[in-house]
């Protein structure tokens, strides 16, 4: 019973450290643990029902000031928000039209990284962001940092193609003439051609890549444009050895599975198949973040050894597939539902954990790049199901 725990003076709960967890049950557990005796998780805090008095009563308006949704419980509100278009949004990333001016140029003066937009009588801090839509580029307002960086790294990239075109060319004449990369590359289910594909990617890792800050002006983008312009034809060679080892890798697990013709493989084949479109979807090229891009060899090769495997070992393989399996299942879920960028954060981070517990299970002589475990998944799962709130 949680009220029967002895209270503290607050400057016992040492709020500084709070400050630096990932949330407050998340930090507010292991506290009331030690002081009670008494095991409790985050999970279990966040469960507790208050009465209405101790919860906040939030009312919803719109830019005109109405109120268009109140209520006690701010989980529900955001649901509503999401569901209803007649309330603002809750969730999306951006406020403005999809019919804002485009440019081929960077003529539009300062992007700062952040802009205060009053909605009536409401003021809101958005961020401004460059958002590529391939003929050109509009400047957009993000309801987060993250979205707005997301956004403009591809923007920027945008912008460095149409300001270079000569090396646009060179660069998608080169991988289209790299006749393997074309071969490996025709089972592949992709939104746009694998060549290009890579060299947007290429412009995009060259001219923003994730580890560096953003140009802001047309100044710091022309430098930008100026140091990358003798880079750009390495970056996409490195990019295409990258992606031709992943093919290769792919190749000989199709061989290898394309002999294992009895029923008693299928359930193992289906989840293989399953994991293989999750690594190499439409848009693998476009979303998978580099530091996970880097890594999609050895999923691959954690795969192979899982095939290898496979013959004379198929009870034990659906047993470790089975303990993968719900945590799959629950990052699907996460992944329809997770619309703040917080969530989507927290559900991403999930996705490469549960593909690292596969290589764990699997092949384990390939060793983790992050430290995983069932109770790790668990851990992250909740923090995931919480943001959505």
């Amino acid at each position: 019973d949680l009220h029967s725990f002895p209270t503290r003076r607050s400057s016992d709960l040492h709020i500084e450290s709070w400050r630096d967890t990932a949330g407050f049950y998340q930090w507010m557990a292991p506290w009331i643990t030690h002081r009670a005796g008494t095991p409790v998780t985050a999970e279990e805090l966040s469960a507790l029902p208050l009465p209405d008095p101790l919860r906040f009563n939030v009312r919803v308006q719109d830019a005109r000031g109405h109120v268009v949704a109140e209520g006690r419980d701010l989980a529900a509100l955001k649901r509503h928000a999401r569901t209803h278009p007649s309330t603002p949004r809750a969730s999306g990333e951006r406020h403005e039209a999809a019919t804002g001016p485009l440019h081929r140029a960077w003529d539009f003066g300062e992007l700062p990284e952040t802009r205060t937009v009053e909605r009536g009588p409401l003021k809101i801090v958005t961020h401004p962001a460059i958002e590529d839509r391939d003929t050109g580029v509009a400047v957009v307002e993000s309801r987060s940092a993250s979205g707005a960086q997301a956004l403009s790294r591809a923007g920027v990239a945008r912008l460095a193609m149409l300001a270079l075109p000569q090396q646009v060319r060179d660069v998608r004449r080169r991988l289209a003439d790299e006749r393997e990369l074309v071969l490996l590359s025709q089972p592949l289910h992709v939104s746009k051609p694998l060549p290009d594909a890579l060299t947007e990617r290429a412009f995009r890792e060259c001219f923003a890549p994730e580890s560096a800050p953003l140009p802001r002006t047309a100044e710091a983008f022309a430098a930008t444009l100026e140091r990358g312009r003798a880079q750009i034809a390495d970056v996409a060679d490195e990019l295409t050895a990258l992606v031709l080892e992943v093919l290769r890798e792919w190749r000989g697990i199709r061989a290898t599975l394309a002999a294992l013709t009895s029923p008693i493989f299928a359930a193992a084949l289906a989840d293989i198949q399953e994991q293989v479109n999750r690594l190499l979807g439409p848009t693998f090229l476009e979303t998978t973040p580099r530091a996970w891009l880097d890594e999609l060899p050895r999923y691959f090769r954690a795969i192979a050894r899982r095939v290898e495997r496979l013959r004379g070992n198929v009870v034990r393989d659906a047993e470790l597939a089975g303990r993968a399996r719900p945590f799959v299942e629950a990052l699907d879920t996460l992944l329809r539902e997770a619309q703040v960028p917080a969530a989507r954060a927290a559900a991403e981070q999930l996705r490469w954990m549960v593909e690292e517990y596969r290589v764990s299970l699997h092949a384990q002589e390939l060793r983790t790049v992050v430290r995983v475990s069932e109770q790790r998944l668990n851990e992250q799962l909740a923090l995931a199901r919480a943001a959505l709130d």
